[in-house]
C-alpha cells in the first residue's frame, strides 16, 4: 500500500473508535465519529474530486467547524402556515427527514467558495427506495436551502455546489463489495455555436460509497479507511496518527465502531455458522447411520457364515 499523509487525531475521536459493539447503536456512535474533522477531512480527500490535490491537514482547514451538524431536518413544512415556536421543526405534511451528518467546507480556488456536504451512513443496501433517488433528492434540498425567498428579486448567483455521500454499510449483494459510483449534473448536447460554462450547472454530485466485509492490499482509499472505522479500527492508523496516545491505541485492539450493519453482520455470521453446525451435525448423523447400516449387513453376513459352518 502506498504511503498516505497522516492527519494527528484527537482522544475524542479515538473515544468515539473504541465503543464495543454490543454497548452501543450505530446512530449514536457512527455520527459522533463522523463529526470529527480528521475523518471528514480523509472522505472527501479520497471520494471528492476538488479536494484530491490538498493534503488532508489543509482539508481540515477548510472545514468550517460551527457548520457541523447531525440530523438537521432536510425537509421541512413547504406551505405558509405558522409553525410558532416548535423547535422540534416538526412538518405537517412530510416525515422529519433528516441529514446524517451536515457541513460546509471552503473550496480556495481563485473566488472562494463553499461546498455544502451531506454524509449519510445507509445500514441498508436496499430500505424500499432506490438510494440514488434519495441522494437527487438530498441534493435539491441542499441547493434550495440556499435561497431563503424566492421572488423576482432572488440572485441565484449565490447558490453553492453540494455533495451527498453515501456510506453503504451491511446488506451488500458481495458482487458489490467495495465499489463507487460518482453522479454529477452535466450538459449533454449543445445544438449551434454555443458554449457553456460548467461552473453555472455543475452545482450536485452524488457519490455512493459500498462498503465490503474484506478488503484486500490494493483497495483504493476511500474503501481502505471506511473499512477501517466500521470493521478493523488498526487500518484507520493508516490515516490518522494516534502515536500521542499510543497505551491507549493498544488497549483500543482492532474495535471498530457500531452499526446496525455490526449487529446485522453479527446475526449473519452467528446464522452462517448455525448453519454450518447444523449441516456438520447433519452429515456426522448420515455417517453414523451409514455406519450402522453397515454394521447390521455385516453382524446377518456373520451369521450366515456361522449357519453354514454348522451345517
Amino acid at each position: 500500500m502506498k504511503q498516505v499523509s497522516r492527519v494527528r487525531g484527537t482522544i475524542g475521536l479515538e473515544n468515539s473508535l473504541k465503543q464495543a459493539p454490543e454497548e452501543n447503536r450505530y446512530d449514536e456512535i457512527g455520527k459522533k465519529v463522523f463529526r470529527h474533522k480528521e475523518v471528514l477531512a480523509n472522505i472527501l480527500k479520497y471520494s471528492v474530486p476538488e479536494y484530491e490535490h490538498y493534503s488532508c491537514q489543509e482539508i481540515m482547514g477548510f472545514i468550517e467547524g460551527n457548520s457541523i451538524s447531525v440530523e438537521d431536518y432536510i425537509a421541512l413544512d413547504t406551505d405558509s402556515r405558522i409553525a410558532g415556536d416548535d423547535t422540534t421543526m416538526t412538518s405537517r405534511d412530510e416525515t422529519n427527514l433528516t441529514f446524517d451528518v451536515k457541513f460546509r467546507v471552503l473550496q480556495p480556488v481563485e473566488k472562494p467558495v463553499h461546498l455544502h456536504i451531506d454524509i449519510e451512513l445507509q445500514g441498508k443496501y436496499h430500505p424500499g427506495y432506490p438510494i440514488e433517488k434519495r441522494g437527487i433528492y438530498n441534493l435539491s434540498r441542499l441547493i434550495g436551502s440556499q435561497i431563503e425567498v424566492v421572488n423576482a428579486k432572488t440572485n441565484y448567483n449565490k447558490l453553492e455546489k453540494a455533495y451527498c455521500i453515501f456510506i453503504c454499510v451491511g446488506n451488500l449483494p458481495q458482487y458489490l463489495w467495495n465499489t463507487v459510483s460518482y453522479y454529477k449534473f452535466t450538459n449533454t448536447k449543445n445544438i449551434g455555436d454555443v458554449v457553456t460554462k460548467e461552473e453555472n450547472y455543475d452545482l450536485m454530485g452524488l457519490v455512493i460509497i459500498r462498503i465490503g466485509e474484506a478488503v484486500d492490499k490494493n483497495i483504493i482509499d476511500i474503501i481502505r479507511f471506511l473499512h477501517g472505522i466500521f470493521y478493523d479500527v488498526t487500518e484507520v492508523d493508516d490515516y490518522i496518527d494516534f502515536s500521542d496516545n499510543e497505551e491507549f491505541r493498544k488497549e483500543m485492539g482492532s474495535l471498530a465502531i457500531t452499526g446496525e450493519h455490526l449487529i446485522e453482520y453479527g446475526q449473519h455470521i452467528e446464522q452462517e455458522n448455525t448453519r454450518k453446525e447444523k449441516e456438520r451435525a447433519e452429515k456426522a448423523e448420515a455417517r453414523a447411520e451409514k455406519a450402522e447400516h453397515e454394521l447390521e449387513i455385516l453382524y446377518r453376513r456373520i451369521e450366515e457364515l456361522e449357519k453354514r459352518i454348522k451345517q
